[in-house]
């Protein structure tokens, strides 16, 4: 949620101020400029340059896949649990 709030506000200016860090220890007032161009990565280290909206979009469908695998396997769980159980009982 705080990734797609990010990505939809990036656009709305050109140039936005930023504390660009210079080594581990020391930071410096910069600017970030073309804010509407996110890398995005594909996989297998393979990224692509999208615009903001197109990387919300992307952000919003990862999550849902990872919401429906984390569903999926909490019913896996709670399958291999019964099973036990019936084991158990045995």
């Amino acid at each position: 949620e705080a990734l797609g709030a990010t990505l939809t506000a990036l656009p709305e200016r050109v140039e936005r101020p930023a504390m660009v860090p210079l080594g581990k220890l020391a930071l410096f007032p910069g600017t970030l400029r073309h804010t509407n161009e996110v890398t995005v990565l594909l996989g297998e280290n393979l990224f692509a340059l999208r615009s903001a909206s197109q990387a919300v979009g992307i952000a919003e469908r990862r999550a849902e896949f990872v919401a429906a695998q984390v569903q999926s396997l909490k019913e896996e769980v709670r399958e291999l649990g019964s099973e036990l159980e019936k084991l158990g009982a045995q």
